[in-house]
């Protein structure tokens, strides 16, 4: 499982457009990593598993997030990962932000 973190709350408006932005480098990065084989060289073990991507956030999307979120969902489907959203308290894990 690969996780991403939101320890923000969701934005609006242009604030909004700039997070998602944020989050679909990050997670372009992460599906290069995977679908690209570098995960499968880097970590041989795990090669023929199953990969999940998570996004931990500490509030449910809203209406701006949906059309993001959903296209990442097809994204992953059409690639043989699952995605989820989850939203926690604490989507870093008890680590610091800079510690991620």
């Amino acid at each position: 499982m690969l996780v991403a973190a939101e320890p923000r709350r969701w934005a609006a408006g242009d604030a909004a457009r700039r997070q998602l932005a944020e989050h679909e480098e990050k997670l372009n990065s992460y599906f290069a990593y995977v679908l690209d084989g570098h995960l499968g060289k880097q970590y041989p073990q795990y090669a023929d598993l199953p990969v999940r991507v998570e996004l931990r956030c500490v509030q449910e999307p809203g209406d701006e997030q949906r059309p993001f979120l959903g296209a990442v969902t097809r994204f992953c489907a059409e690639n043989g990962i699952r995605f989820a959203v989850k939203v926690t308290e604490d989507p870093l894990g008890g680590r610091a932000p800079w510690e991620e």
